[in-house]
C-alpha cells in the first residue's frame, strides 16, 4: 500500500468513527438547555384606551394592555405607563402595574390608568419589564379629550324650557318696612328614561349694584 492509499484509508476511517459518535451521542448536537431553561417570551399585542372618570379639568384614561406569552413562565412582570404631553414633551403622569408571574401561553389583558388634563393631546408610552429588564414597549397617541363630558354635567335633568313654562317665578309672600320675603318657584324636567337621584336646588339672591349674595335657600327634590 502506497502512502496516498494509506492516507485515504485513514481519512475514511476517521469519518466513519465521527459518524458513529454522532449517532451514539445525539445530544451532543442538540441544544444542551432543556425547555425549562429557555427564557420565556412576553410582548405587547395591543393597547386599548378608554375614558374613565371625567372631571372638570382632568380625566382618567383607562389602559387595557394585551400581553402575549409563550415558553416557560416569566416572573416579576411589571407594566409601566407614562403620559407625555404631545406638544410640551413633559411627563404628566406615570403609573406602574405589578403583574407578577405570566404563564400558560396565550394572551391576557392587564388594566391600568393615568390621569391627564382634558386640554391637549398625549403620548402614552407603555413598557413591560421582567425582573427589572425591559422586554417590550408600545406607544399610543390620544387627543380631543376636551370633548369628553364631565360626570357632573352628564345629567338628563335640567331647567324647563322657559318658552313653555316659567323656569323661575318670583312673588312676594311677606314684607315690612325693611325686609321682604320672596317665594321662588323653579321648574325642572327629567329628559331621561329613568328616575334621577335626589337633587338639591339652590337659589342665590344678589344685591343688584354690588353683586354680593344677600340671601340663599336650598330645597331637596
Amino acid at each position: 500500500m502506497d502512502t496516498r492509499t494509506a492516507l485515504l484509508a485513514a481519512a475514511v476511517a476517521l469519518l466513519f468513527v465521527t459518524a458513529i459518535g454522532a449517532v451514539a451521542a445525539p445530544d451532543a448536537l442538540a441544544d444542551p438547555r432543556s425547555d425549562d431553561e429557555r427564557p420565556g417570551h412576553v410582548r405587547i399585542v395591543d393597547t386599548v384606551v378608554s375614558p374613565g372618570e371625567v372631571r372638570g379639568e382632568t380625566a382618567e384614561l383607562r389602559l387595557g394592555v394585551d400581553l402575549r406569552h409563550r415558553g416557560p413562565p416569566v416572573e416579576n412582570v411589571t407594566v409601566r405607563h407614562r403620559a407625555i404631553g404631545a406638544e410640551s414633551g413633559l411627563l404628566v403622569d406615570e403609573t406602574t402595574v405589578d403583574v407578577g408571574e405570566v404563564d400558560g401561553g396565550g394572551e391576557r389583558t392587564i388594566n391600568g390608568s393615568v390621569d391627564v388634563e382634558r386640554a391637549g393631546g398625549y403620548r402614552i408610552e407603555t413598557v413591560v419589564f421582567a425582573d427589572g429588564e425591559r422586554r417590550t414597549s408600545q406607544t399610543t397617541r390620544v387627543s380631543g379629550l376636551s370633548a369628553l363630558t364631565p360626570e357632573y354635567a352628564d345629567s338628563p335633568v335640567g331647567f324647563t324650557d322657559g318658552r313653555v313654562w316659567p323656569t323661575v317665578a318670583v312673588s312676594v309672600s311677606e314684607a315690612d318696612s325693611e325686609t321682604a320675603t320672596l317665594s321662588v318657584s323653579l321648574s325642572v324636567t327629567n329628559r331621561g328614561d329613568e328616575a334621577s337621584d335626589p337633587l338639591e336646588l339652590r337659589v342665590l339672591m344678589r344685591q343688584a349694584e354690588s353683586n354680593v349674595v344677600a340671601a340663599d335657600a336650598a330645597e331637596t327634590v
